[in-house]
């Protein structure tokens, strides 16, 4: 069994932080920013805390049992911004702003909606990039998996109280993808989210969410599963 995810992620942020109680859960709602053809429907995937002070690390997937790979699943392709598709890296990522990109594109995240962030993936997201440049773009299409890599925030892992994307509410909410298809389309995501709570060790929750088309009215109905216990990594010291 392999953790050289984990390993990548605590050697790069340098964390050792275990309880579980502040993510509540991981589900979807809809996007503020629509695309303005009516054509396409953008979703936002959030991770719920209770808590302000804890700290999120990674979206991650794992070859592990106990765990999910990152999966991604859908009935339509997702929307690329047409001066970034095919052409850039960067249109796996926020773009809206400074760069010209749309807040309607799909991309994964942590926290950030729009650039700059400062997200980025470990070096064997979706294939080994060792000794060569990265893939020209890696979330698109209708279908991508991961079991054993991870996006994830590169630095000090930051409060997820400075990410709250949904103002006057009562959970504090970390936008982690937004993905925009075609309206009537359903879609299946899987991951783990690891994250630091207020005291202890990290911790690495699986989840799943699914946006399933109602047949009779083809309204969308955004379920969130979020059925697995929380599990715990601890850093071994020397």
């Amino acid at each position: 069994m392999r953790y050289k995810t984990i390993a990548i992620i605590t050697t790069l942020l340098g964390v050792i932080s275990s309880a579980c109680a502040d993510l509540i859960s991981v589900g979807v709602v809809q996007g503020p920013f629509q695309h303005p053809d009516g054509l396409h429907q953008t979703w936002r995937i959030i991770a719920r805390f209770d808590n302000a002070d804890d700290r999120i690390m990674a979206v991650v997937g794992l070859p592990n049992e106990e765990y999910n790979t990152i999966n991604f699943e859908a009935s339509s392709n997702l929307y690329n911004h047409g001066a970034w598709d095919n052409l850039s890296i960067l249109e796996d990522f926020p773009t809206a702003g400074p760069l010209g990109g749309l807040e309607w594109d799909s991309y994964i995240t942590i926290g950030a909606t729009e650039f700059p962030h400062n997200i980025m993936f470990t070096p064997n997201f979706l294939g080994d990039w060792w000794g060569g440049p990265p893939p020209i773009m890696v979330i698109f299409g209708d279908q991508w998996e991961e079991s054993d890599g991870a996006w994830l925030f590169f630095g000090a892992p930051p409060l997820v109280g400075q990410f709250d994307s949904i103002d006057d509410n009562e959970t504090i909410d970390v936008v982690i993808a937004q993905f925009t298809l075609l309206k009537g389309s359903s879609f299946t995501f899987s991951a783990n989210v690891a994250w630091i709570p207020t005291v202890g060790d990290y911790v690495i929750t699986p989840f799943e969410t699914k946006v399933i088309p109602a047949p009779a009215t083809m309204t969308l109905l955004a379920l969130s599963l979020f059925i697995y216990p929380c599990r715990k990594r601890q850093t071994k010291h020397s």
